[in-house]
C-alpha cells in the first residue's frame, strides 16, 4: 500500500478498531487511532496502549507503507451480547 492509501483508512470517522496484515504474515492490531503513526517512508504503531486516552505503550513496530498488505476492521473479541428481553 502507498501512504496515501494508509492515511486514507486511518482517517475514516468515527474510528473503528483495525488489524494490518504484513506481507512476512504478521498482524498488527490497531485499537486507537492514536498509536498509528504515519511518518514519511514508514508507519510507526505502539503496542500495548490500553485506552483511548492512555500514552503508555509497552512497545513498538516500524514498517514501510509497501509491506502492508491490506488493513481490515478488527474482529470482535468478545462474545455475542444478550438482546433484553
Amino acid at each position: 500500500m502507498t501512504k496515501v492509501q494508509v492515511e486514507k483508512v486511518l482517517s475514516k470517522r468515527p474510528f473503528a478498531p483495525l488489524v494490518i496484515h504484513l506481507d512476512d504474515g504478521r498482524a498488527i492490531d490497531i485499537p486507537f487511532e492514536h498509536v498509528a503513526i504515519l511518518l514519511a517512508q514508514t508507519l510507526l504503531v505502539m503496542l500495548g496502549v490500553t485506552s483511548e486516552t492512555s500514552r503508555r505503550a509497552t512497545g513498538k513496530v516500524e514498517f514501510a507503507y509497501d509491506r502492508i498488505e491490506r488493513i481490515e476492521p478488527r474482529k470482535s473479541r468478545g462474545g455475542h451480547r444478550k438482546k433484553a428481553s
